[in-house]
């Protein structure tokens, strides 16, 4: 039994340890502060906060060995967990396959239930998931890339809904159309926007910008009014826009070091933005633009570094940002004047922020704690934190109270062909960024052409596809029209093809014609395909099966061999019923004198197989090789001597062989293994030498005898001389045990590691070992012990990171610890 000198909840620091045996006994001072145990047959492998290590001890507390010390990097050891194949067995259960539930299934006693996600909730057929609530005014949305997920919090901060975000995304940057109810977002891993209904009920998620080389997207911001999306660059270096579907897109300001946050003004026609610097920070700034990006102003110049949160209160004309690296909240006039520090940060790196008019409260995000905080806009008081349960890894957070203003470009798009930006005396437009405008500021002009080409098709009629152009398409033999795109598509302002229907979605040229392609033919054992089928592996091609080599067809059905053929309703071949079984030679030993057939010899039709001779007989000259021929018979069929007794004798002058007695072929001088008659294990020494035809000398034969004899007396000494040197030494052995029994006691603990453990494993993954240790820093709990072991670690951001560095600390990373001899001495 074990237990602790101090009561707490799991995840808190534990102020020692204690181990129930016979009688109590503290193990560990309290002053190691155990962060978390795990236990293996003899051994203790703990966590301490204090040395940001692992300690590793037998049950007896002697001799512990801090085997993992990292307390110059702080890198903070939690949680440990043992891996071992009696501990947790892989078992079949019923939710093998996870019986169809979409997050997660949960065996009970009397089958399976599925279970969601935080912020999610079963739906109607109680296996798919959906969120929690949908609310469409006066609320949050945060993203967390840790959890892949964006979050709906409500107002008050009592309820939380998970939008159901595929796995594999990433998202940082977030915002809302009110018009569409849609939220957006950037994937910073993938480098895409990306956006679907809030409710998840249409086009569950789609690209409106895919990714390109030379960029990495950030903060976004929308203006309902105009319909268009705002984002920061971080590797192009620019502040861009695009229309909400992705069609339209423009540089607005380029040549912006570093830019982060950025929030919009529509009523007002203004736009701010941050740059981050942390090797220059007189490049760091707070700027105001108009959103058409003239008039660029840097209104804070000072004091900044890294302010990475961004937000205004347009009732008070306050501005407010954070800064990850001066640790500061602060906010402003709208024009940079009358600056307040609001609160100092401890031990943060602050990213997003934002706030609720007509309340008292900032809200912010912090990479190195989780949940929400909120501190009051009066700089009275601390922060408090609100999710620390649910949010792993949060990047932004935006505020949307569900109502939005007018501007010049709510009404027919202000009259404009492409872009309307709102300015603060009106408005502005702009065109694409392939476009120029016109004479008359609203209209766009290019000679744009669609040149994309269709892989493995062709465009029909359409030579010079140039803007609303609507063209049909053809597909290369082999290949068949998607169904997705089976129609007209249309050449859009922007250069590319899209769908001629309602939808407009723009398409993948390279995924109009679909391959018709069967895998690669793989056929049953002892069947082959025979030459080439007539049109490789595509649709309606056909190919001859026949017997392999050494078999024969098993139904009077397909004596000629079967034809299948490539199905166009599955892309699969069609299933061959032909069968074919082996044809097999028996052994027949009658044929090989004092030998027998290798063991490598299959005994399969139409195979040759060769012979070799028992030990003690050598080859002769006619190198046989024997084969099984289509009917199961060897050849050749005659019984023929060709092993030959092999005689040696010790004579410095000749080497002998008995004559074979044979008609075939008589033997006169040839090579072979000549075997040295000296007393050895195993097999004896051979070496190549010349034999002669002859008879066997009576001399040779007494030299062989005494040499024999002098070897059989040497053999013998060295045995007794072994068995005195072993006495020796388990003498000393238990001299050296009495006179240190500490000493042996670290070599018991050494063989029963290893008599324990068995095979030591080395892995980076904590599923293949079979016996092996992990300990973590993000789970709140004990957990266990074995060989090797296995640590994540809490990594906190380094300030020294380039200025475009976004990389968060990944809460996954794992240390490998294996249990051999260097662990365990000194125990």
């Amino acid at each position: 039994m074990i237990e602790y000198s101090t009561s707490t909840i799991m995840g808190q620091t534990l102020n020692g340890l204690i181990c129930w045996e016979e009688t109590k006994k503290k193990l560990i001072n309290p002053e190691q502060n155990v962060s978390n145990i795990a236990v293996y047959k003899g051994y203790i492998a703990l966590t301490l906060m204090s040395k940001t290590g692992v300690l590793l001890t037998n049950k007896g507390g002697t001799n512990p060995k801090l085997i993992i010390n990292e307390n110059k990097t702080k890198n903070y050891k939690y949680d440990i967990i043992a891996i071992d194949e009696a501990v947790q067995p892989v078992i079949a259960g019923v939710c093998n396959g996870n019986s169809g539930c979409q997050q997660i299934c949960l065996p009970k006693p009397s089958g399976y239930t599925c279970a969601c996600t935080d912020g999610m909730k079963l739906g109607t057929d109680k296996k798919s998931c959906v969120p929690e609530k949908v609310l469409y005014s006066d609320f949050f949305l945060v993203a967390d890339d840790y959890r892949h997920e964006i979050y709906q919090v409500d107002k008050d901060l009592k309820t939380i809904s998970a939008m159901g975000l595929p796995h594999e995304e990433n998202p940082i940057g977030v915002a809302y159309d009110p018009v569409e109810r849609r939220i957006y977002w950037t994937d910073y891993t993938l480098g895409t926007i990306k956006r679907m209904a809030i409710n998840g009920s249409i086009n569950k998620q789609e690209t409106v910008r895919p990714k390109t080389s030379n960029s990495r997207l950030d903060a976004i911001a929308i203006d309902p009014s105009s319909r268009i999306l705002y984002y920061t660059d971080m590797k192009a270096n620019n502040i861009g826009i695009m229309s909400l579907d992705g069609g339209l897109n423009k540089i607005l300001i380029a040549s912006v070091y570093n830019p982060r946050a950025i929030v919009l003004d529509p009523e007002n026609g203004n736009m701010y933005y941050t740059t981050r610097s942390k090797i220059d920070t007189k490049r760091a700034g707070i700027w105001r633009a108009n959103m058409d990006g003239t008039n660029v102003t840097k209104i804070v110049a000072q004091g900044l570094s890294y302010p990475n949160g961004l937000a205004i209160d347009t009732t008070e004309m306050k501005i407010y940002w954070i800064d990850s690296v001066t640790l500061r909240l602060e906010r402003a006039n709208l024009n940079g004047t009358g600056r307040q520090i609001i609160a100092y940060l401890t031990d943060a790196y602050a990213f997003g922020l934002t706030i609720v008019n007509h309340t008292n409260y900032v809200y912010y995000t912090d990479w190195n704690d989780r949940g929400i905080f909120y501190q009051p806009r009066n700089g009275n008081g601390t922060a408090m934190v609100f999710g620390a349960d649910v949010f792993s890894g949060l990047n932004e957070i935006k505020y949307y109270s569900g109502t939005h203003g007018t501007t010049k470009c709510s009404s027919n798009n202000g009259g404009c062909s492409e872009f309307c930006l709102a300015t603060p005396t009106g408005r502005t437009c702009a065109c694409n960024s392939i476009f120029q405008l016109k004479a008359d500021g609203v209209s766009c002009y290019n000679e744009t052409t669609c040149t994309q080409k269709i892989r493995s098709g062709s465009f029909s009629n359409c030579q010079h596809a140039t803007v609303d152009k609507r063209c049909g398409f053809t597909c290369d033999t082999h290949f068949k029209k998607n169904s997705l795109y089976d129609g007209e598509l249309a050449c859009s302002r922007s250069g590319r093809w899209y769908t001629d229907g309602p939808s407009n979605v723009y398409v993948d040229t390279d995924n109009l014609c679909l391959e018709q392609k069967c895998p690669k033919l793989t056929v049953r054992e002892g069947v082959q395909q025979s030459g080439n089928c007539t049109s490789g592996n595509y649709v309606g091609s056909q190919c001859l099966l026949k017997c392999a080599k050494g078999y024969i067809v098993s139904s009077h059905l397909y004596p000629n061999g079967e034809n299948i053929m490539c199905q166009s309703n599955n892309l699969n071949w069609q299933k061959s019923n032909m069968t074919c079984s082996p044809i097999y030679c028996k052994e027949n030993k009658s044929s090989i004198l004092n030998g027998h057939l290798r063991e490598d010899c299959t005994f399969l039709a139409e195979h040759e197989c060769q012979y070799q001779c028992d030990y003690g007989y050598g080859k002769n000259p006619l190198n046989l090789t024997f084969k099984c021929d289509k009917q199961g018979n060897w050849e050749p069929m005659a019984a023929v001597v060709l092993c030959s007794k092999i005689t040696t004798t010790q004579s410095t002058t000749t080497t002998t062989t008995t004559e074979p007695t044979t008609i075939s072929y008589k033997p006169t001088t040839v090579t072979t293994k000549v075997v040295t008659p000296i007393p050895t294990i195993g097999k004896p020494k051979t070496t190549e030498q010349p034999i002669v035809s002859g008879k066997t000398s009576a001399l040779g034969t007494q030299d062989d005898a005494k040499i024999n004899g002098l070897m059989g007396g040497l053999v013998t000494v060295v045995l007794l001389l072994a068995i005195v040197v072993a006495c020796i030494a388990f003498y000393m052995y238990r001299k050296r045990r009495m006179s240190d029994p500490s000493k042996y006691e670290r070599s018991s603990l050494r063989e029963s590691t290893r008599s324990d453990m068995g095979q030591q494993y080395k892995s980076n993954s904590i599923d293949s070992p079979k016996n092996s240790v992990a300990y973590s820093n993000s789970g709140e709990g004990n957990l266990a012990f074995d060989n090797p072991i296995y640590v994540t670690e809490e990594a906190k951001v380094n300030l020294q990171n380039d200025d475009n560095d976004n990389t968060k600390p990944q809460i996954g990373s794992q240390h490998e610890i294996v249990m051999d001899n260097n662990v365990t001495s000194g125990m």
